[in-house]
């Protein structure tokens, strides 16, 4: 069984899987197979497309919501769903954009393409 199974599964077991928060992500994008390539190192949009699936079940359903997003929106983002009264004076402003908003409420997100 996978690790992310074994996971699931023990939140299924302990009765907290409505309401906790699940991410799906990942470094970098994959072809697999698309023009007939199974690697990363090449400009084509699959390859440099990342998943971002937020999954709590208890606090928002599923939608598609479109906009970018980057793996620095992942902290802003945790803390936005964490709610108000989150201690954070640990935490400098973080690089990245809060994407609760859009996850929470379906409200687009504003962010022009990520380059640094």
């Amino acid at each position: 069984m996978q690790r992310w199974a074994l996971v699931l599964d023990a939140l299924e077991h302990t009765g907290k899987a409505h309401n906790t928060i699940v991410i799906v992500t990942s470094d970098h994008g994959e072809m697999l197979g698309d023009h007939g390539l199974w690697m990363k190192k090449v400009f084509y949009e699959n390859a440099i497309r990342i998943p971002l699936i937020v999954s709590c079940p208890a606090r928002f359903g599923a939608a598609r919501i479109p906009g970018l997003a980057s793996l620095v929106d992942l902290l802003p983002t945790l803390m936005g769903l964490a709610g108000e009264g989150m201690e954070t004076d640990f935490v400098d402003p973080p690089d990245g954009m809060d994407l609760s908003p859009a996850i929470l409420h379906g409200e687009a997100t504003a962010r022009a393409p990520v380059a640094r």
